[in-house]
């Protein structure tokens, strides 16, 4: 290939480590660059402008393209090597693929023919099939994001990418290439797997015939939505071998057209490949990663818990012993809860939690009468809700799978803001005087003020290419803890492989890493606490361990990266943990823990051993669980897949 055109008078010409000599490409959203590493390789440096650094959906956008394509199969995409920011502009550093797009060899070299047609048609079906497994529907499958590489076909730019399940709508008109999206993305409905199989076959039309599917070449873009909605495709060109199969994946219906994998046993006679299931046929399984609540966190805003009952709480001398249902039962509207937190700033436990319909309910723990009105807005299952303080109103935080936040006016049930496409991985604290929500995606961490939604300070980004060169990490916890008297951010990792180093320690006010400790936090994370022990913090996960990769219960000091205290756990709690949260109960610092069986566990902190005998919840799968005091006593509340939100003792 030629080589790319030399750097402008206005182009950077060094972005993090990568010194760059050559421009690739610019486009709306923003320029990619060739590099060099220091290693000498090349690599592809993609540049947000600099006019979109302030726009937070278009700065979202541009990290959640790295954060999808780290999700997929290395085989059929760019490698991500690394996602950072320089001065305040985000960056993502990926492989270099050397070769053209399949609409430039297209355009330049004509028509693919033969067997180069066919081995086309299935090394970029079996991509398309990567990418699915992944739980990503592309969108934007098309020539222009085809490249020609020397070891085949890889497919790029999942800038609209969206999870399979994830089905929001833009309100912003089309959202991809018209010539090559299907008739559900023109009419602004829900993409899924068959959208992509639409799009893969216009694809091949155009690799087969050198011109589109739909609407005569040049013409008006009115023209070619009209030709997609409700006309037949041309494949008057295409190979008799291959006119059926191309007809039949550009259906109008998502329905009528066969699956990828129905495609590849076609293309590779082989009748063992089975139908493969319909991505937007419903919302996928929910994830093995439930709700975590880290309780004992005054940074973030929560109290403690140490407040006294009021006059109409149960009496204080009558003490339910440990493992005795307490409180009023609340029975959720519309199935199972999907998450909760507890608030007891004013002096009586309010539990706001989430249901299936996507619906968030306050509710008096003590009476189970409702506290202001339900809050309705989400578009999709509500993964984590957090109780702070906003300007002196208390304030409900929600996340969804969407990627959506909302915060709400308890009181009324209002939605005050809303940040679009942040991510589902987040917390809360309060930082210089106000409070602020903290976000976790792919490898970055953000910083915006509750107040007015701002941005307040540069995002931080883990440099996990210095002890996993190789591995896909995804924050998946984010905790607020105080170290050193000082507040510091704790993010765990989880991942396909086993991670060197899974829990990485930020200082907020100046933006740095903490060193590593003597001795890293590995594995792979998906359940986090962080609770004060002795004076210090003390990490608690759950997740993939490093010796023999088996899923288990750990305790870590964060100073040292030492275990801190060894948890005696069955094997049912090495199976699957579903839920876990921290608090500090009158003997000190405790675990509490669910299990596929919807038991819950306690253990004290300091010792290591269980306190009180397992509590059988009885609510189906426990998939939420807090902690918080009712007339000075602890106790567990835990919502379940049965709908309901029950509490438990945890006096001693």
């Amino acid at each position: 290939m030629p080589d790319p055109p030399p750097l402008g008078a206005g182009d950077p010409t060094q972005i993090g480590t990568s010194r760059l000599v050559g421009v690739l490409g610019r486009g709306g959203q923003g320029s990619v660059y060739l590099g060099l590493a220091p290693d000498g390789r090349k690599v592809a440096v993609k540049v947000l402008h600099d006019r979109m650094v302030m726009d937070s959906k278009a700065r979202m956008r541009f990290i959640r393209e790295a954060e999808i394509a780290q999700r997929v199969a290395a085989f059929c995409t760019a490698q991500v090597l690394d996602v950072g920011f320089q001065a305040n502009v985000p960056y993502v550093v990926s492989e270099y693929i050397a070769g053209p797009s399949l609409h430039h060899l297209v355009t330049e070299d004509g028509p693919r023919t033969g067997s180069s047609l066919d081995r086309l048609a299935v090394t970029t079906l079996t991509a398309l099939a990567a990418i699915h497994r992944a739980g990503i529907i592309h969108r934007d499958f098309k020539p222009g994001n085809v490249i020609m590489g020397p070891e085949g076909p890889v497919v790029i730019d999942f800038g609209i990418a969206r999870f399979a399940g994830h089905h929001a709508t833009t309100g912003q008109g089309i959202v991809g290439t018209p010539a090559y999206i299907a008739p559900e993305q023109i009419a602004n409905q829900p993409a899924g797997t068959r959208s992509d199989v639409f799009a893969w076959a216009a694809t091949m039309v155009f690799a087969a015939t050198g011109r589109v599917a739909f609407g005569k070449g040049g013409a008006a873009l009115p023209a070619i939505i009209h030709a997609v909605l409700h006309e037949e495709p041309d494949l008057s060109a295409v190979p008799e071998r291959l006119r059926p199969l191309l007809a039949a994946a550009l259906a109008k219906r998502p329905g009528a057209r066969p699956g990828v994998h129905d495609l590849l046993a076609v293309l590779t006679d082989d009748d063992r490949t089975r139908e493969e299931p319909e991505a937007d046929a419903g919302a996928p399984a929910a994830s093995s990663t439930a709700s975590v609540s880290t309780l004992f966190l005054p940074a973030a805003g929560a109290s403690t818990g140490q407040t006294a009952g009021t006059a109409s709480s149960p009496p204080t001398e009558v003490i339910p012993p440990f493992g005795q249902r307490v409180a009023a039962v609340f029975n959720g509207r519309s199935g199972a809860v999907t998450a909760l937190a507890v608030d007891d700033s004013r002096g009586r436990p309010v539990v706001v939690s989430a249901d299936v319909d996507r619906t968030l309910w306050a509710w008096d723990l003590v009476t189970g009468q409702p506290v202001g009105e339900p809050m309705h807005g989400h578009a999709d299952r509500i993964t984590k809700v957090l109780i702070t303080c906003v300007d002196g109103a208390p304030t409900v935080v929600s996340s969804d799978r969407n990627g959506r936040v909302k915060t709400w006016d308890m009181a009324s049930g209002a939605c005050v803001r809303e940040w679009d496409e942040v991510g589902d991985i987040v917390t809360v604290s309060r930082w210089e005087g106000r409070a602020v929500l903290i976000r976790g995606g792919g490898t970055v961490v953000e910083f915006f003020d509750l107040s007015d939604g701002a941005l307040i300070r540069r995002p931080l980004t883990l440099p996990f290419y210095r002890y996993d060169p190789g591995a896909t990490p995804v924050i998946s916890q984010l905790a607020v803890a105080e170290w050193d008297g000082r507040q510091v951010i704790v993010a765990g990792c989880r991942a396909d492989t086993i991670l060197r180093r899974a829990v990485w320690v930020f200082d907020p006010a100046s933006g740095d890493l903490a060193p590593a400790p003597r001795r890293m936090v590995g594995g792979s994370i998906e359940l986090m606490g962080v609770i004060e022990r002795v004076g210090q913090p003390l990490v608690v996960t759950y997740g993939r361990a490093p010796v023999l990769g088996r899923r288990m219960i750990r305790t870590w000091s964060l100073a040292t990266g030492e275990q801190a205290v060894k948890i005696d756990q069955a094997a049912t709690f090495r199976r699957g943990t579903d839920s876990l949260a921290v608090a500090q109960l009158d003997g000190g610092p405790a675990l509490l823990a669910t299990a596929r069986d919807a038991t819950l566990r306690v253990w004290d902190l300091t010792t290591g051993r269980r306190i009180g005998e397992p509590i059988r919840c009885r609510i189906g799968r426990v998939v939420a669980l807090a902690v918080t005091r009712v007339a000075g006593f602890p106790v567990a509340v835990a919502g379940g897949a049965d709908g309901s939100v029950h509490a438990w003792s945890l006096a001693s």
